[in-house]
């Protein structure tokens, strides 16, 4: 039987602990999570993603 060693990656348990900590600031809410996010992006003055387009978008 072989046994397998998991390695813990620092870097991956805050990107969960962040995600866990979100899920329930909105109660789970994926659309809630959504709009926040949104709001907070277009809040940003920053250069966003558009997927469609291959190009960031300022908005």
């Amino acid at each position: 039987m072989s046994s397998k060693t998991v390695i813990r990656d620092p870097i991956l348990d805050e990107i969960h602990r962040t995600r866990q900590q979100i899920a329930e600031k909105f109660g789970g809410d994926i659309k809630a999570i959504l709009a926040d996010a949104q709001k907070r992006q277009a809040a940003s003055g920053h250069a966003i993603w558009q997927g469609s387009s291959k190009k960031a978008v300022k908005h």
